[in-house]
């Protein structure tokens, strides 16, 4: 196992580059190369970045803002940001408590008498992802708007703070608690707090059409029936925003950081990374066939904007990363896009395999994951020897996204195995077990 942690971890580092991205006027060529040819590739439609550092901020994009038609994309273009609205909703829970109208510690069955909350809940812990809530806002919440159906998986008894939990729900409750005390809006208390004071002409959660890109699943246009989140779902998604804006927002945060590290609830709503030498706060956004990406370190005030027209699975992502940490390679796009699953076409693979002539021997379990599969290898005894994502090459075939693995699974009754697993100049035969 050490052998291949080594042998991954070649993959994803290379030495040091010869800049400091906190000393750079403008985005160096060889991202610019990396992103171009990830458009080039089929890979994205689209590609927009902005660095920001303490010499200013800088932009650049590339490709098309639908697929197949000239249409600009720019620093102005506006994109579903997805999960990033949340960043804005624990920056509006921020600023109220800043004005005193709340606290940290304020509990949220204060704010909503009446309502069952075995957990005594308080606004920090939902703004931190540790209030042991669920990760999805309840199916029947979104589809009535109901916040009492939302409000109601607070109805459970834990200690708290829990262990970090990403919650949707969570996030929602906190949005919805603060526009109840405020007597506002959401969309009004986010745009009094955070967008009329940092200026962000272009972020709201209704699309401007002159300006909104387009939606893909890689290249392939994804038709969207309701452009507007409902209200209740509004402190986990629905803003639309554009690097400038983001830009601005980052800019923000890497300003106010060293003031937030002295009250105790340091970032809140942000994830970490740690690095020996370093610390930096990220978060990712899939707004159903946009994605975002934005992050800063406050050592050397380095932010990062990614913003893209298509939802994919490739390594796009390492070109924020890479200014966040140069020693992270940037992506090459050597390979041709992976294909994008819907559940039904995932459904007939999924399950556990065994080696045709070694059926007490290792499992090869393949789990879908909200249309991506997951390869999970355990031996006989049930240890986990490997758990990793897998890439889509055509319509049957796999590849594992780190070491050079594929699994083509067969369609047909006439072999009498059901998967051929090849691994360098290897082939092996699967057969799946029978529930």
């Amino acid at each position: 196992m050490k052998l291949l942690k080594a042998f991954i971890l070649c993959f994803l580092v290379v030495g040091c580059e010869s800049y400091r991205v906190e000393k750079l006027t403008e985005i160096p060529q060889e991202v610019k190369d990396s992103i171009q040819k990830a458009v080039d590739g089929g890979h994205r439609p689209g590609v927009v970045v902005a660095l920001i550092n303490p010499n200013g901020t800088y932009f650049y994009s590339y490709g098309s803002a639908v697929a197949g038609e000239n249409k600009e994309l720019s620093a102005d273009s506006q994109f579903a940001i997805g999960s990033l609205t949340k960043l804005f909703t624990a920056e509006a829970f921020q600023q109220v408590v800043e004005d005193e109208t709340l606290s940290y510690e304020t509990k949220v069955k204060d704010i909503w008498p009446g309502v069952v909350d075995g957990s005594d809940t308080q606004l920090w812990h939902l703004a931190s992802h540790k209030a042991a809530l669920p990760r999805k806002i309840p199916f029947e919440a979104l589809a009535n708007n109901d916040v009492r159906l939302l409000l109601a998986t607070l109805n459970r008894s834990q200690s708290l703070p829990a262990e970090y939990e990403y919650s949707n729900a969570g996030m929602a409750i906190l949005a919805l608690s603060l526009a109840k005390v405020k007597e506002k809006d959401i969309a009004i208390l986010m745009a009094e707090t955070i967008i009329k004071p940092l200026d962000l002409k272009q972020t709201s959660y209704e699309p401007d059409t002159q300006w909104l890109v387009g939606m893909h699943r890689v290249m392939e246009p994804v038709k969207q029936p309701n452009m507007s989140t409902v209200d209740v779902a509004r402190g986990a998604g629905g803003l639309y925003s554009t690097a400038r804006d983001l830009a601005k927002f980052i800019e923000h945060q890497i300003n106010t950081s060293e003031n937030s590290n002295q009250n105790g609830y340091n970032n809140l709503g942000w994830k970490k990374y740690e690095e020996k030498d370093f610390v930096s706060y990220y978060h990712g956004g899939d707004g159903n066939g946009n994605q975002a990406f934005v992050g800063y370190r406050p050592d050397n005030k380095v932010g990062i904007v990614l913003l893209s027209n298509s939802s994919a699975d490739d390594a796009l992502q390492q070109v924020a990363l890479h200014f966040l940490d140069p020693t992270i390679d940037l992506p090459k796009f050597d390979s041709p896009p992976a294909r994008q699953y819907s559940d039904e076409e995932l459904a007939p693979f999924v399950g556990v395999y065994y080696i045709k002539d070694d059926l007490e021997g290792n499992s090869f379990t393949f789990q879908n994951s909200d249309g991506r599969m997951i390869y999970i290898e355990e031996t006989a005894e049930g240890d986990l020897v490997r758990r990793t994502r897998m890439y889509g090459m055509n319509e049957h075939q796999f590849k594992l996204a780190e070491i050079p693995l594929t699994i083509n699974f067969l369609m047909t009754e006439s072999k009498d195995y059901d998967a051929v697993m090849k691994f360098q100049d290897q082939e092996y035969h699967l057969v799946k077990k029978q529930n």
